[in-house]
């Protein structure tokens, strides 16, 4: 059904934000569960199109897959999450403190358990199971690091590096909403992206993922860990390719849809290829840096060519695999940008 011939409310839109939300694999849809709040109508639809949501289900607001809270499945759903939560792990942030003028920056840790509301992968049975939605929280702060050296090498070089750390529990400051709500939400939807994010690698430990996206690199260096991923695009974005240039805008409108037009026409003929390149850097398992190339575009090589061979199919694969890298490396630098300057902060 087109999108202009289904009609949603304020209410409407807002249970089916909250739809995608409930959702596994929402992050195949968007980066952050913030992004949902600010797709348009359009946008809504197809994302729920693309995860299977039945929309006038989620219109209704009935889009929980947890059973009535007094039912057998209820009941066995609460036993469930309250023996072995979902997921359970870490991450730590600056922050920042001013007083009579003076600013100080140290780091908060956030430790979280968590059962989502969502099917998610027991990863000690491989099974789908559901859960009763609970969670729980603790905030540390670190007041001190002290860094040493124990023994030395050749030439004085060190050995061994160790650090002695001071972390305060401040957990109660923060249970009586002492930031507001807008501080809450971000730790919230940063503890669910963790978990959806873990619950896409055991899907994948354990053969039971679904999505079209393509691991093609992965470089590891020490806690570090850069994956590049690359999937089919569903979804043409005629701004990309009208109005990428500045010097298009000049052109007349017209003759721009045209060649978009004609853009669109050859990719759907299967003579150019349209993918999307993600980069993620994660630290000891927590994303710090993403970074994306969207509407990567790669002319098509025949099936015939690839049997044949020869100089000419071998020069274009060449051609072919240096696009893919240049795309593949725009999104790493992107992505380490935005990592650089997560641990700039943190360190600070």
């Amino acid at each position: 059904m087109a999108s202009q011939a289904i009609k949603l409310s304020a209410k409407e839109r807002t249970n089916l934000r909250f739809a995608l939300r409930s959702h596994p694999d929402v992050l195949s849809q968007v980066h952050k569960l913030s992004d949902i709040s600010a797709l348009n109508k359009a946008a809504l639809l197809e994302a729920a199109g693309e995860l299977g949501i039945d929309v006038e289900a989620a219109k209704a607001g009935d889009y929980s897959s947890m059973a009535p809270w007094d039912s057998p499945e209820g009941i066995e759903q609460r036993r469930r999450s309250d023996e072995k939560p979902a997921f359970f792990g870490s991450f730590e942030e600056p922050m920042t403190f001013v007083l009579l003028g003076q600013s100080i920056t140290r780091t908060l840790r956030v430790s979280y358990e968590l059962t989502p509301s969502w099917p998610y992968i027991d990863d000690e049975t491989g099974e789908e199971v559901q859960g009763w939605e609970q969670s729980s929280m603790r905030y540390d702060f670190l007041v001190r690091r002290e860094v040493g050296l124990i023994g030395s090498g050749p030439a004085g070089k060190a050995r061994q590096r160790h650090e002695k750390e001071e972390w305060v529990n401040c957990t109660e400051l923060f249970m009586h909403e002492m930031l507001g709500d807008q501080f809450d939400e971000s730790i919230d939807d940063k503890i669910d992206e963790a978990c959806l994010r873990e619950n896409k690698l055991r899907k994948q430990r354990h053969g039971k993922s679904h999505l079209d996206k393509e691991a093609i690199w992965r470089f590891e260096v020490g806690n570090i860990v850069v994956i590049c991923e690359e999937e089919e695009a569903n979804f043409i974005d005629p701004l990309v390719h009208m109005k990428d240039k500045v010097a298009d805008l000049v052109r007349p409108f017209e003759e721009r849809q045209r060649e978009f037009e004609a853009f669109e026409a050859a990719v759907e003929a299967g003579k150019i290829e349209l993918t999307h390149m993600t980069a993620t850097i994660t630290r000891n398992g927590n994303e710090i840096g993403h970074g994306s190339r969207r509407d990567c575009i790669r002319p098509c090589l025949d099936p015939s060519e690839c049997m044949l061979g020869g100089e000419d199919f071998e020069e274009r694969l060449r051609l072919d695999r240096a696009i893919r890298l240049s795309y593949r490396n725009e999104a790493v630098r992107r992505a380490l940008k935005e990592a650089r300057e997560y641990l700039e902060q943190l360190k600070g």
